[in-house]
């Protein structure tokens, strides 16, 4: 956290793997994407392209369709690509996938809407190689990030100290941790490529603000205005720009990656000149979303709701500690249970759906036959056919009939596999924001006539709705810490929900229903 002036917080929570006196640098994901946005406006105003130019200018074999697409569109994300990552395609190279992604059908006339799309910075990526006559990261590094001392930045060009990069810490069961777990070990195709693949650290992305926004080191206050001018979605160019609730300027963005476990943003409000920056190696099993986290942090800095987690308490006995650990069992369901990376902290794993259903979203929160009106009344209009007042429910996030399509194809596939709609049962209510905005957010089921479906469902203030499948992890893993009486507790930070586990005499008691024998 800090200012214009310098920093005013810097801390590691948490288990970091590098020493504490090393500066430790993570992967940032799609906090990339600003680089690549900086280094073109860079460009422009070094006169070498135009921001309008048609990317047929600079690149070679466009398709005709795409020829038309601007720079301009390509940063702003209004281009009307397609969407798609380069690991996808493992088995083709560079030249090959960029072949392969143009020629497929555009989802947008370009220039129509706001569709995000990592394959357009890729494209930007190469605009930048093409015009500077240089490596992507190596124009970077000797442009923009050198001359501001900012040397920590980058992948195959940084002097990396003893243990600096953090590896990641995936969140799973034994034997099942991501092969790729360090950062540099990435292969070709998740290498910096334009919208992701960047490592860097706290200090240096506080610098790159400084350089950005706190003068014209980097760009001057024409290329500047063109960065942070708003296309569609609040969407800029490689920043996303809106009004907080205290109608003041925030410019923020962010990087998550589900595969690996990585969560990242620099968000700058600019009218209160202060920046915060955070940097995670983990995800926490898909359950740490930096919305969530941001959500909560802005609300301690400039006042709000804010869910805190359950409160520690005391120390345990060490002879008691070292007795909790094994595994438990209950009706065919098992976990285990181990000592923590921490001190007084114990770890849950365990691949039992039913287990790590009752652990990220216990049943305790609301009477069983709590429902909401608005969503049954989603749910019925999609059973019966009748969509056209779904028009005035659903967020304006892209036009109607595209939202509905989507809708009607996971209908269609719930449905298909577990027949007809039933009944709506709420589990969990979290209120909270978005962009500024209040938003409530809604965890249910869905109850059809053989099998149910767990949904995640968001509530802006405007009372119109959007609803995603919650997806809980097939491999869990947990960290407890103490909590009164003598139990361990676990707070979801996705949900709001926390986990008690208390222990006696050869088993162990998940949030006081689920009894289970030690083996």
């Amino acid at each position: 956290i800090g200012n214009s002036k310098g920093v005013l917080l810097q801390k590691n929570y948490g288990n970091p793997s590098p020493d504490s006196g090393v500066d430790p640098a993570y992967l940032i994901g799609s906090l990339t994407k600003q680089f690549t946005a900086t280094a073109i406006l860079l460009l422009e105003q070094r006169g070498l392209l135009q921001i309008e130019d048609p990317i047929s200018k600079h690149l070679n074999n466009i398709p005709s369709d795409k020829a038309p697409i601007t720079i301009h569109q390509l940063l702003t994300h209004t281009a009307g690509l397609a969407d798609d990552y380069w690991d996808q395609h493992k088995d083709l190279n560079e030249a090959e996938y960029i072949d392969y992604m143009l020629s497929k059908p555009l989802d947008a006339v370009p220039g129509t809407r706001f569709s995000y799309a990592n394959f357009g910075y890729h494209l930007l990526a190469k605009i930048v190689e093409i015009i500077s006559q240089n490596d992507y990261e190596q124009f970077l590094v000797e442009e923009l990030f050198r001359p501001n001392k900012i040397n920590s930045t980058g992948f195959k060009l940084v002097d990396w100290k003893e243990g600096q990069v953090v590896r990641y810490q995936d969140w799973t069961t034994a034997g099942s941790e991501a092969v790729l777990e360090n950062p540099l070990d990435r292969p070709v195709y998740l290498q910096p490529e334009g919208s992701g693949g960047l490592l860097s650290t706290t200090r240096d992305l506080f610098r790159w603000y400084q350089a950005v926004f706190c003068g014209d080191k980097i760009l001057n206050s024409v290329s500047r205005k063109k960065l942070l001018t708003v296309e569609k979605e609040s969407y800029a160019c490689g920043w996303k720009v809106y009004s907080t609730p205290r109608k003041t300027t925030l410019i923020q963005h962010g990087g998550y990656d589900s595969w690996v476990g990585v969560v990242t943003g620099l968000y700058n409000y600019a009218d209160e000149d202060l920046v915060l920056i955070f940097l995670g190696n983990t995800h926490m099993g898909q359950m740490l979303i930096k919305e969530d986290l941001m959500n909560n942090i802005e609300a301690l800095l400039f006042g709000g709701l804010v869910q805190f987690p359950p409160s520690t308490v005391g120390t345990p006995d060490a002879s008691r500690l070292k007795s909790l650990p094994g595994t438990y069992v209950h009706e065919g369901q098992s976990l285990s249970v181990s000592e923590g990376k921490l001190p007084n902290q114990l770890r849950l794993r365990t691949s039992d759906p039913a287990l790590i259903r009752e652990i990220l979203l216990p049943e305790n929160n609301l009477p069983g036959d709590q429902t909401d009106i608005q969503l049954a009344y989603i749910l019925e209009h999609l059973a019966s056919g009748d969509y056209e007042p779904l028009r005035e429910v659903f967020f304006n996030e892209a036009p109607f009939e595209a939202v509905l399509k989507r809708y009607q194809g996971i209908w269609s596939q719930l449905t298909t596999a577990m027949g007809p709609y039933r009944e709506l049962r709420l589990l969990h209510i979290l209120p909270g924001s978005y962009e500024g905005q209040f938003e409530l957010q809604l965890f249910a089921e869905i109850k059809f006539e053989q099998g149910s479906y767990l949904v995640r469902a968001f509530r802006n203030q405007e009372g119109r709705m959007h609803v995603q499948p919650l997806h809980l992890p097939e491999k869990l893993e947990i960290y407890l810490v103490p909590g009164p009486e003598g139990a361990f507790r676990y707070w979801n930070v996705k949900s709001g929900t926390s986990t008690t586990l208390t222990f006696g005499e050869g088993q162990a008691v998940l949030n006081g229903r689920v009894a289970l024998t030690k083996g």
